[in-house]
């Protein structure tokens, strides 16, 4: 386990939004992203504890996966390591269109592809291969037609409710709190990502988000901030930091009503080892 939990970016040159490599993996350090992530096995399995569940990721998975997200891979006897595509992008690269017609609560799932799908799937990611630059992709029409390709055929490949109309139109803003959520982003400006007025966005948000604005960021962040403390080299107020709060004992009172314990004992629950070590965590 290494010693933090990095937030894994990448400055993208203003010519490339995305990032691609085919290559070999056994083991990846626990982290999040502040972009949409791709991972897609060619052959082979290795262990994924993702948001706190271990799954295994074998050869015809393909995980999408959000900028909420948490997770490392870690090889074992069993499940030595993989061929993978990875896959970054940012979000703003993707239009309006696609992103309001899918399902960004999905977000992250994984299916398992084979026989034909397996190959029409491959064969998209091994069309991006020639365009990659030092691993970047450039920013031209056919990297992005290709990427909402693929983001569309996950999203048809994967069994779901159609989505409501009106939840359509808030899939911009979804998209937009995912890549944020950790800043200090307003109502305001969530709202003039669809173009709407601050009244009528927030309305149609809790009409569909089943409650506010405020409380749909505030409870990304306590599910974040509850997944970052099951690394047992994080401290606390790393957490509540790293997980857009911008006060501790705030962060605590909101994690406790929320998950019914505070976070040093969630923290302590989950790595007993270093109970020694608590006030200086908290």
């Amino acid at each position: 386990m290494t010693a933090s939990i990095p937030e894994i970016t990448h400055a993208w040159k203003e010519s490339s939004p995305a990032y691609l490599c085919l290559e070999p993996l056994a083991y990846s350090m626990v982290h999040s992203h502040n972009f949409f992530e791709m991972e897609f096995a060619l052959s082979g399995s290795v262990n994924h504890l993702i948001n706190n569940k271990v799954a295994t990721f074998r050869g015809g998975d393909i995980w999408f996966l959000s900028p909420s997200t948490v997770h490392h891979f870690y090889g074992d006897a069993q499940h030595p390591g993989v061929a993978r595509y990875l896959l970054y992008f940012d979000p703003t690269f993707i239009s309006n269109t696609i992103w309001k017609a899918i399902d960004v609560h999905a977000l992250p799932f994984c299916i398992h592809t084979d026989g034909e799908d397996f190959r029409i799937l491959q064969n998209m990611f091994r069309a991006l291969l020639p365009y990659a630059d030092n691993k970047f992709l450039p920013r031209t029409s056919f990297v992005k037609w290709t990427i909402e390709w693929i983001i569309l055929y996950l999203f048809e490949k994967r069994p779901a409710p159609e989505t409501a109309p009106e939840l359509s139109q808030l899939q911009p803003a979804l998209v937009y709190i995912q890549s944020h959520f950790r800043e200090n982003i307003t109502v305001e400006d969530v709202a003039d990502t669809v173009h709407f007025s601050t009244a009528h966005f927030s309305r149609l948000f809790h009409k569909n988000m089943g409650m506010s604005y405020r409380d749909y960021v505030l409870n990304l962040r306590l599910s974040y901030a509850f997944s970052l403390l099951y690394s047992p080299d994080r401290k606390v107020y790393e957490a509540c930091f790293e997980s857009g709060f911008n006060s501790p004992e705030y962060f605590s009172r909101a994690f406790k009503k929320k998950f019914g314990i505070s976070p040093e004992q969630h923290y302590l629950d989950k790595n007993p080892e270093k109970r020694h070590k608590i006030k200086s965590d908290a």
